[in-house]
């Protein structure tokens, strides 16, 4: 009986400091186990507002070793731009195939400056982003 009180006590008390504390899941966005990440390139890395460049990528799929190894590609993922606090939609690409490989021809946005950019690869809320570097030319 006096061991159950104690449990019982124990159990209160961390309850409460989980309470006190807000704890919070942490998610990790990448791969797990075996799996192989997302990969993404542009070609060319580097364009003009107004250019069009083509992303490239694979691997963007679930995860084969998390008993999910037949589900399919994802589907449709939209496809940013993103340059300081602007964000602009470019469009969608849907992966295919075996791997998950995706291509798709995306617009440089007319109001892009000189500098640094990424095309961001939106995936399913538990996967993340992926983030490719782009240089605007000025």
């Amino acid at each position: 009986m006096a061991m159950t009180a104690i449990r019982s006590a124990a159990a209160l008390v961390a309850g409460g400091i989980l309470a006190l504390t807000g704890c919070t899941a942490i998610i990790s966005v990448g791969s797990a186990g075996s799996c192989v990440a997302p990969e993404a390139t542009t070609a060319p890395t580097s364009a003009s507002p107004g250019e069009t460049i083509t992303l490239r990528g694979k691997y963007f799929m679930p995860c084969n070793d998390t008993n999910m190894a037949s589900d399919p590609p994802f589907g449709d993922l939209d496809i940013q731009w993103v340059q300081g606090d602007a964000v602009s939609a470019l469009g969608t690409v849907h992966p295919e195939g075996t791997i998950g490989e995706l291509a798709v021809d995306v617009t440089v946005p007319a109001d892009a400056t000189g500098g640094s950019a990424v095309v961001r690869i939106m995936m399913p809320t538990l996967y993340g982003t992926v983030d490719v570097p782009v240089t605007v030319a000025e």
